[in-house]
């Protein structure tokens, strides 16, 4: 059994609230899961509770916190590139309930998980990192992801050919949209030329000397296009060379695991990962 208890601690003279989930007395790697999006603590579907759950049902502290200005924390609402303080402030929490532990792996969804990589370079502390589809957003890998994901499951689909055959399918109107998709997957945007997280992700992915797992769901655009950058982006691709990378793929999910059974798989991948360090 685990023990749950909620605590506060202290960010910039701002109160964050959190949940300790207290593992074993024994472990050396806890977990703090960073939230990602318009959530807190709980996250969509009960998904942090039920991992933080498993992993202290196995003997692995788990952290689960409101960053500033989300749930019951104190403050106004930040972008998800500046939580560094909030990150560190969580780390110092967690190691200060359970001080047995020598070191933490930040767990991460969407823009949870690209603040998590942006954080990790800064802290000796952070042994490794959980990434579940990074939010990593460039216009390029978005419209190959479109035509990947959508355009050619539609005309693998025989529902879309029948349609087609019944004259329900307004070609014009499909063809402007593919041509317009198509344009879009061969450029750049202006904005990619100016400094940007993205580039930051980029570097501080570079810099990192620690295991990452990435959890790519299948049925996801935001997996889609953050590993179209990662595996056909050469900027992306050359830092990867001598880094520690578990790259895992659960095919059918969508983006927050919202089925009981993809939950579950999630945290067996993440207890796994964590387990090995």
């Amino acid at each position: 059994m685990f023990n749950e208890s909620a605590l506060t601690f202290e960010c910039d003279q701002r109160r964050l609230a959190a949940i300790l989930h207290a593992g074993d007395s024994e472990a050396s790697v806890g977990v703090v899961v960073v939230v990602g999006g318009p959530q807190y603590r709980v996250g969509s579907h009960r998904q942090f509770v039920h991992l933080a759950r498993h992993l202290a049902d196995k003997g692995i502290p788990t952290l689960r916190f409101d960053v500033t200005g989300m749930g019951d924390s104190a403050g106004e609402k930040r972008p998800f590139d500046q939580l560094d303080a909030d990150l560190r402030a969580a780390v110092d929490a967690l190691l200060q309930q359970q001080p047995q532990l020598q070191g933490v792996v930040l767990w991460g969804l969407c823009d949870g998980a690209s603040a998590a990589l942006l954080y990790a370079p800064r802290d000796r502390r952070i042994k490794g990192l959980v990434l579940v589809n990074p939010w990593l957003e460039d216009a390029q890998a978005q419209a190959q992801a479109r035509l990947w994901d959508y355009y050619l499951k539609r005309l693998l689909s025989v529902d879309f050919w029948r349609k087609f055959l019944r004259g329900k399918v307004a070609v014009g109107g499909a063809l402007g949209e593919l041509g317009h998709t198509v344009a879009q997957s061969q450029q750049h945007t202006k904005a990619e030329q100016c400094v940007s997280y993205q580039q930051r992700m980029l570097s501080a992915f570079s810099a990192i000397q620690i295991p990452v797992q990435l959890l790519l769901c299948g049925e996801d655009l935001t997996a889609r296009e953050f590993e179209y950058q990662f595996n056909h982006r050469a900027d992306w691709r050359r830092p990867r060379k001598d880094k520690q990378i578990n790259v895992v793929s659960l095919p059918d999910a969508d983006h927050t695991c919202s089925t009981r059974q993809w939950k579950q798989q999630l945290a067996e991948h993440t207890l796994g990962f964590v387990s090995a360090l």
